[in-house]
């Protein structure tokens, strides 16, 4: 979701590129750029036409071509996107960005280890690029080769240190390796960049109470709950924790609301059946 300052900046953008449209003919630069403004939006639909009709007036313009494949993947239209990039880094083999959407579009795909070698190719031509970094992380740990997984959120950590999403995942790379502490400490600095980060305040939870610090760990569950009420699992967390506090009755309406949210939710149907609220399918 666009922070009110930036909608304000994209939907003027978008009347700046609609007027450079409107009054100038083949113009395929006003139309990349109303594209933009459009996808940073989240108007799709209006994004695609534009970029197609840049495309119309000037063919092969890899930033373009990458730009349409953007647009596609997030309307979920992956082989099509996958063209598009193939066909921007024809024209431009080291187009670092496109590398890095082409192996999105694979991950999407759940084809992790093609994927791989798109994002070594993006940090290879771009070695601070955090976001490539951060993909060919989350690609090393889909596939369990966790050691190269951690190294390359560190590697995006180290670039965009203030990024509370690039913390989080480092930290839950962390915590598969069993190294609790320095997940906590990840999940700290994610709460302490983004406050209202629930993701972060949740795991972090997790990472306590896996230590044995419980009262701090039902702290973050209820921080959790609190910034986002519709997240199960801190819900199904903060239930079964107060339940061993002893708390039963808060627990209950907790895990109910976990299995509110998430009717397919067996842990918090067993919970809930353990403290005689319900019986488990």
């Amino acid at each position: 979701m666009l922070a009110h300052g930036e909608t304000s900046y994209w939907q003027n953008s978008e009347t700046l590129w609609q007027h450079a449209v409107d009054n100038t003919s083949s113009n395929h630069i006003a139309q990349n750029s109303l594209g933009n403004a459009l996808l940073e939006q989240g108007r799709l639909d209006g994004a695609i036409e534009h970029y197609e009709k840049a495309l119309e007036i000037r063919p092969d313009v890899a930033p373009v071509e990458s730009n349409l494949g953007n647009a596609l993947l997030r309307e979920g239209r992956v082989e099509e996107a996958i063209v598009h990039f193939q066909k921007a880094l024809r024209i431009n083999p080291a187009y670092a960005e496109t590398y890095n959407d082409m192996g999105d579009a694979l991950m999407k795909k759940e084809q992790a280890r093609q994927a791989i070698g798109y994002f070594q190719k993006a940090v290879q031509l771009n070695t601070h690029y955090a976001e490539a970094h951060n993909n060919l992380g989350a690609a090393f740990l889909q596939i369990g080769r966790l050691d190269e997984a951690i190294s390359q959120y560190k590697e995006a950590v180290a670039i965009k240190p203030d990024s509370a999403e690039l913390r989080c995942n480092l930290g839950n790379a962390l915590a598969n390796e069993g190294d609790w502490p320095g997940a906590i400490d990840s999940y700290r600095a994610a709460v302490r960049i983004r406050p209202n980060y629930d993701k972060a305040h949740n795991n972090l939870g997790v990472g306590l109470e896996t230590i044995g610090k419980t009262d701090e760990a039902l702290e973050q569950f209820s921080e959790a709950v609190r910034m986002n009420e519709k997240y199960a699992q801190a819900q199904y967390n903060l239930g079964r924790l107060l339940a061993q506090f002893g708390r039963q009755d808060e627990a209950r309406s907790h895990l109910t609301e976990a299995l509110r949210l998430q009717p397919d939710y067996p842990e918090a149907k067993q919970r809930l059946f353990e403290l005689g609220a319900s019986r488990p399918h």
